[in-house]
């Protein structure tokens, strides 16, 4: 293989880009991890030139994708190669900070404790 893989994380998504030209093999699971949210869905938006593992062979937890990039290859076999890009939509939920749940326990209980007090 000559060339490059470039894996760029947007705001909801992960772009995996390549001037590689041809094909690889035996580069193992490629995994992501130290997500500040929660992740919720992982699925492949586009693809263009990519016939690979990674399409179809991923997973994802709550923290974490694994992209399987065992062997694969690009449309582009002339060198430069460019043009091959993969798009994977990622849908998360934010985690709330510990001190934002305080706050609102806090609240709650000073709404109850205001409510109780005009009652009586």
């Amino acid at each position: 293989m000559i060339g490059y893989m470039d894996f760029d994380f947007g705001a909801s998504t992960l772009t995996l880009s390549s001037n590689t030209m041809g094909g690889w093999s035996g580069f193992g699971l490629y995994t992501f991890s130290g997500f500040d949210e929660i992740l919720t869905s992982v699925s492949l938006a586009s693809n263009t030139g990519f016939v690979a593992d990674f399409l179809t062979d991923f997973s994802f937890t709550s923290d974490s994708i694994t992209l399987n990039m065992n062997q694969g290859s690009v449309s582009q076999w002339l060198w430069p190669a460019s043009g091959d890009i993969a798009v994977f939509d990622i849908n998360s939920n934010t985690v709330p900070e510990p001190s934002s749940f305080a706050l609102s326990a806090l609240a709650l209980a000073g709404i109850g404790a205001a409510r109780r007090r005009k009652i009586t």
